[in-house]
């Protein structure tokens, strides 16, 4: 196939049958699309729709399997990765052109946005709900990460904390305690649970999960867009420790909200140094918490996404 599986993998049949009947019985001003994975539907949106329609990008998913086929190692991995990425680039750069507006939720993004396309593109951020908020609630001693781990960025980077990072957590702090939950757990990380490694899978409320434990890691090596689950760890006040990939796209502060590390040695010297210092640690949590209300407050940014559509309208 010269088509790009990573999206064609998300259509369904079915699916494509109920938008149609939905179109034929309403008429839509706007139709936004969330992130490119259902965009293999935009052609049946434009057959049986005269809205405009809008991509909202959640990542640059190309760049994504760029990262992703440069780490990897085993020769024909990387061949069949790299052909994945060329398949997602073209895909990527002809829905960008079928679109009538772009709204990006990173600047990054919406640079390489601006070298494929000369619609409008807006930079609007993901939002949170910063209202009724717990603050706090942890386990003394514990790390965690939470995420899919179907998606190869993340296993990957959870691959590179437990064989760089984790051992030099707890050559000094043997108490230390690794949590990790996310769907699609593969069998080699469930095999290496023991004592200081907790498997919990999939979870039935993320953020019940993060107000648990104390302290979240982020190890991406590769990725684009925003990490939804930091900002979510922020607005309930956790304090994290990421890397400079990870942290991409986000409005922080290093060492004042946030804390990022991109060798193993930096990363387990602030997981360290965080335990050592609960007080100082517990404060850029707080930081971190008011830093969503700042910067990433729904109500806000809303306003913000209907001015952008509205223009559109009236253009």
């Amino acid at each position: 196939s010269t088509t790009a599986y990573n999206t064609n993998r998300f259509y369904s049949n079915e699916f494509a049958k109920c938008l149609k009947q939905i179109l034929d019985k309403k008429n839509f001003d706007i139709i936004l699309f969330e992130g490119l994975f259902v965009c293999p539907y935009l052609d049946i949106v434009k057959e049986n729709s005269n809205a405009k329609v809008v991509l909202r990008s959640h990542n640059v998913e190309s760049d994504i399997w760029k990262g992703i086929a440069n780490q990897e190692k085993n020769l024909i991995k990387k061949l069949y990765l790299n052909l994945l990425q060329k398949r997602l680039l073209n895909y990527e750069k002809s829905i960008v052109s079928k679109m009538d507006a772009i709204i990006c939720i990173s600047d990054n993004d919406a640079s390489w946005m601006h070298t494929q396309t000369d619609k409008s593109i807006s930079v609007i951020p993901f939002t949170i709900n910063t209202l009724n908020q717990e603050v706090g609630i942890e386990n003394k001693n514990t790390i965690f990460h939470i995420g899919s781990m179907d998606w190869q960025a993340n296993l990957d980077g959870i691959n590179w904390f437990l064989s760089e990072v984790f051992s030099l957590v707890n050559q000094k702090k043997e108490e230390v305690v690794l949590h990790l939950a996310g769907s699609k757990m593969p069998n080699d990380i469930k095999n290496i649970a023991n004592e200081n490694i907790i498997i919990a899978g999939e979870v039935e409320n993320a953020k019940t999960f993060m107000q648990k434990h104390n302290l979240m890691i982020v190890p991406l090596l590769n990725g684009s867009g925003i990490r939804i689950k930091i900002l979510e760890a922020m607005a309930i006040g956790k304090t994290i420790i990421s890397t400079s990939i990870g942290a991409s796209g986000i409005y922080y502060q290093d060492k004042k909200n946030i804390l990022i590390a991109d060798t193993a040695e930096q990363f387990a010297n602030q997981i360290i140094w965080c335990l050592e210092n609960p007080l100082e640690s517990k404060n850029i949590g707080e930081n971190a918490h008011l830093n969503i209300r700042a910067y990433y407050d729904a109500e806000k940014i809303s306003e913000q996404l209907d001015s952008v559509l509205n223009k559109l309208l009236d253009s």
